[in-house]
C-alpha cells in the first residue's frame, strides 16, 4: 500500500491509498481529481468511478510517485 496525505476541498486532511488509484488529473476548479479503481452508483443511478477532489496540484503527487519508483 502507498498512503499519501492530501487536503480535501473543505480543508480537512485525508489519507489516500494510491494502490487503489486508477488515474489522477487536474480538477476543473483547481486542485486534483483522484479517480479510484472502484465503481459506485452516482445520483442518476449509473455506475461511475469513485472520485475524490483535493486541494494539492497534480505536480505534488507526481513528485511523491516518482520518488517511490526509486525505492
Amino acid at each position: 500500500m502507498s498512503w499519501h496525505l492530501a487536503t480535501l476541498k473543505n480543508g480537512k486532511p485525508t489519507l489516500v491509498d494510491f494502490s487503489k488509484v486508477m488515474y489522477i488529473c487536474d480538477a476543473s476548479k483547481g486542485g486534483t481529481a483522484i479517480h479510484f479503481q472502484m465503481a459506485v452508483e452516482n445520483s442518476t443511478g449509473k455506475q461511475a468511478t469513485k472520485t475524490l477532489t483535493v486541494r494539492e496540484p497534480v505536480a505534488a503527487f507526481l513528485k511523491v510517485l516518482k520518488g517511490r519508483a526509486f525505492l
